[in-house]
């Protein structure tokens, strides 16, 4: 008789005989007969023959695994879930499979391997989906190395890989950054070179950082050199800073950062403890103006020279109000262009040296004279063919 569908084996029918009955070969054979059948279908324990259909199992639990061994009964698989297999040792659960794909309840050791012969390689671990470990700890990482347990990968927060080497956190990237706690070097090959720098980006090979020699540290844009950091700062291109302010210059010292140069209306200026001065010429530019104009504040240090045009031309200095002139402001006027030019001043008060005669002044052909801005509104004028 076969077996049921449970497993469960039953005597063919005149079984069990009764005390005293002769044996019969119609009962005995066919009973022997089964019985054998019976044998046949059982799984050798000496490993003779093999399964010719699935072998089910038990669920089993972690502490009894479905699957286990004799000499260690809490080691082995079981079905921790529905559509689960999980992996027991020691009566603790470390991992298994889900539809999800491989997980870990600990850290997943792997050889330290060797530059030939690497821990993890495309030959050496092939998953068809994902593989999950724990997150860790820095002392312990959920990705570690036989003999070495306190280095490898973990997750110190959501969203970030870290590396740590020695219990200790070495690098953590992230969806925004990559921080190193330690130094990072190229430890192999070369520093770069301006055209194909050592530290680059994707899709731009040839602008980044190199160190093509000793001591010396290159920024390039589109394989050029354009900033060398040696002993000294060499820029290959123009350098640009911000215009900064008189309190906040753009160049200006470690300890005394309202003391340096910054640019201002135009002009580049220097500033001591905050008080800004503009920077003066060598030569005196002349600006040649032939006709009648108001001055504006490039013309503040310059040389305003009337060529020609003969008489009836007026040069104005504007008020404080519309152009404020820097006390200290000097303008020379020269006059070689014929007929008188009047020097003009608008609301502010003109005053001239020596007779302290105020208002438009008039500057003979040929004729020299410099005015000087004293306070905001006041202005001394002197000078030869003045009057």
């Amino acid at each position: 008789m076969p077996r049921a569908s449970d497993g469960t084996y039953s005597l063919p029918a005149g079984n069990p005989v009764t005390t005293l009955t002769t044996i019969s070969s119609t009962w005995a054979n066919t009973t022997l007969d089964d019985i054998g059948d019976a044998m046949t279908d059982s799984l050798s324990r000496s490993g003779d023959g093999g399964m010719t259909a699935p072998l089910e199992l038990d669920a089993g639990v972690v502490g009894a695994p479905a699957l286990t061994f004799t000499a260690e009964a809490t080691l082995g698989l079981y079905r921790s879930a529905a559509a689960t297999l999980s992996a027991a040792v020691g009566g603790v659960n470390v991992g298994g499979f889900n539809s999800s794909g491989i997980h870990t309840a600990v850290g997943l050791q792997v050889t330290a391997g060797t530059t030939a012969v690497q821990a993890l390689t495309a030959t050496t671990m092939v998953a068809s989906s994902t593989i999950s470990f724990p997150v860790g700890l820095v002392g312990t990482p959920g990705l570690f190395f036989t003999g070495d347990a306190n280095t490898g990968i973990w997750q110190a927060t959501a969203d970030t890989l870290s590396f740590t080497g020695g219990g200790t956190n070495l690098m953590t990237l992230s969806s925004t950054q990559l921080a190193t706690a330690t130094t990072m070097k190229i430890v192999s090959g070369s520093g770069g070179t301006a055209a194909l720098p050592a530290y680059t980006f994707f899709g731009d090979t040839n602008t980044g950082m190199s160190a093509e020699t000793a001591d010396t540290l290159v920024l390039s844009t589109s394989g050029t050199a354009k900033l060398t950091i040696t002993t000294v700062l060499t820029s290959g291109v123009a350098f640009r800073g911000a215009d900064g302010s008189a309190n906040t210059p753009m160049y200006s010292f470690t300890d005394d950062t309202n003391t340096g140069i910054y640019a201002e209306s135009g002009y580049c200026k220097v500033t001591h403890n905050g008080t800004g001065w503009s920077v003066g010429y060598l030569e005196l530019p002349i600006n040649t103006i032939n006709g009648s104009e108001t001055l504006t504040l490039p013309d503040s240090g310059k040389c305003i020279h009337k060529a020609s045009g003969g008489a009836g031309e007026t040069i104005t200095i504007p008020a404080n109000a519309s152009v404020a002139y820097p006390t200290g402001t000097a303008i020379t006027f020269v006059n070689t262009g014929g007929g008188d030019l009047s020097i003009a001043i608008n609301s502010d008060t003109l005053t001239m040296a020596g007779t302290g005669d105020t208002g438009t002044r008039t500057l003979a052909s040929p004729g020299v004279a410099t005015a000087i801005k004293l306070t905001s509104t006041t202005w001394l004028i002197s000078g030869t063919g003045l009057s």
